[in-house]
């Protein structure tokens, strides 16, 4: 390999990746809640209380809480939210 392109594979390596989109993290995120909800909802619909109090509406709350939260930080500039999202859902380039 040539010394030139050897450099540049060199500061090809060396150089941060790039930042997530915002956009992707979230529908990662957004993707991930909506699995565990339509779980729940899954075991409470075949559950012979099916027709008494929806509890799953609990686990929705929460989720969209989470939801919101994290990636209302994140958008705010909350660098360290950022990261946690990146760290969790992967870089989204």
């Amino acid at each position: 390999m040539n010394p030139l392109r050897k450099e540049a594979v060199s500061q090809l390596n060396d150089s941060p990746q790039p930042q997530s989109s915002l956009a992707k993290l979230a529908a990662r995120k957004a993707g991930d809640a909506a699995l565990a909800i339509v779980v729940c909802i899954m075991i409470w619909a075949f559950s012979s209380d099916a027709s008494g109090y929806f509890w799953p509406g609990w686990v929705i709350l929460v989720a969209t809480l989470d939801f919101v939260v994290s990636v209302g930080k994140a958008a705010l500039g909350d660098v360290k939210e950022r990261g946690k999202l990146e760290k969790r859902y992967g870089n989204a380039y």
